[in-house]
């Protein structure tokens, strides 16, 4: 999507496309550093990115693999064409921060 089809997205649209685009980065920035347990704050960069990938979603867009995100936020990679891709007819949208909660180890018990 080009930057004059973002512009009629809207300005609270392209708000939760940010949000969601940020908070992604920021908890794949320390899910890259998860080999080492959870850091302070962990939690709640993953219900930020949890909320925010549902209602991007929600606006009929592919949510973007955590491991993109660990790419993107924790080694610099560029991501940015991974936004703004539409879903398919009949195609619905996969929710990888609820895949990430149901699969990850909890470091408090071991």
């Amino acid at each position: 999507m080009d930057k004059s089809q973002t512009d009629k997205l809207g300005f609270f649209k392209r708000r939760i496309v940010k949000k969601y685009f940020n908070a992604g980065l920021d908890f794949g920035d320390a899910v890259s550093y998860y080999y080492m347990g959870e850091c302070i704050g962990f939690q709640k960069l993953f219900n930020k990115w949890q909320k925010y990938e549902k209602k991007y979603a929600a606006l009929g867009f592919k949510t973007i693999p955590l491991d993109d995100f660990v790419s993107g936020g924790g080694y610099g990679v560029e991501i940015d064409n991974l936004l703004y891709v539409k879903l398919q007819a009949n195609e619905q949208p996969v929710y990888h921060a609820d895949e990430f909660d149901s699969e990850r180890p909890n470091f408090a018990t071991g």
